[in-house]
């Protein structure tokens, strides 16, 4: 049964100047649980940091940065906290918490291979 989900995506670069909430999108989407793929799990967030570096990820970068920009139409990331919902892995199983870099939505389907910090 699919699962609806709401994100918060980045729309485009500022430059200069404060962000604004026009800024961002507001989209839902579905995920279908039952459509995990070996090495994925299905994690629903829990807690959101947001931090100061992130506004470096919302211009356009200039010189190298330690992570890139923000993707315009794609989801921000940040640290977060989230319970796996769902597993097809044998690193993690249903109820874990994991912490590491996860998208502003409600629900993500993460390749666990494809993590870095997420544990």
């Amino acid at each position: 049964m699919p699962l609806p989900i709401t994100s918060v995506l980045w729309k485009d670069f500022v430059d200069k100047g404060a962000v604004k909430v026009t800024d961002f999108n507001v989209s839902t989407n579905e995920i279908d649980p039952d459509s995990l793929q070996d090495g994925e799990v299905l994690v629903e967030l829990l807690y959101l940091s947001v931090d100061p570096y992130m506004r470096g990820r919302m211009r356009r970068m200039k010189s190298s940065y330690f992570v890139g920009p923000f993707e315009g139409g794609q989801p921000l990331a940040s640290g977060g906290i989230g319970l796996i919902k769902a597993s097809k892995t044998a690193t993690y199983v249903e109820g874990d918490v994991v912490s590491g870099m996860l998208p502003w939505s409600s629900h993500a389907v993460l390749n666990v291979a494809a993590q870095v910090g997420c544990g």
